[in-house]
């Protein structure tokens, strides 16, 4: 959808986002997943339709004498290719957080091994707490390995 820019353009791609499907709809249901209550949100649908269908994300069709509208395949193909994008960005975004947290995690252990040198009179509230981090470190890599794992196989997680 790099041929066109719009006002609404990303508010349509996020309605792409969520649903599945866009088939036999109105203006008005795109408007009203938008902002239900702006006039100027009515006329910028209209004009943003208007381009989807000059470039051919959507077609019109009639039904009892209604316009409707439709996506095309070539609106299905870019759903596919940007919810595919925007997960793996999103996903490597989360990956990047948890490692922080891991390396986070790890030095704080370090430092309680350093200061657990020093007061050894406390080793087992140490020792617990000590526990507890690498339980969390676990939990992080766990959550770490399913989110790769989706990666990898992010044809499949996509529509």
């Amino acid at each position: 959808m790099n041929e066109f820019n719009h006002p609404l353009k990303e508010d349509f791609l996020k309605i792409v986002e969520n649903d599945p499907l866009l088939f036999a709809f109105k203006p008005k249901r795109i408007w009203q997943e938008i902002n239900p209550n702006s006039d100027s949100i009515q006329q910028q649908t209209y004009s943003l339709i208007k381009e989807l269908v000059n470039y051919e994300y959507l077609i019109i069709y009639y039904e009892d004498n209604e316009k409707l509208y439709s996506e095309t395949e070539k609106l299905a193909k870019f759903r596919q290719y940007h919810c595919e994008k925007k997960a793996k960005e999103t996903l490597e975004k989360r990956l990047e957080e948890l490692q922080l947290e891991i390396i986070i995690k790890n030095n704080k252990i370090k430092d309680i091994e350093i200061i657990k040198k020093k007061v050894n009179s406390i080793d087992f509230c140490f020792n617990n707490y000590i526990s507890l981090i690498k339980k969390n470190i676990n939990k992080l890599n766990n959550e770490k390995e399913i989110i790769i794992d989706i990666i990898k196989n992010l044809q499949h997680c996509t529509y």
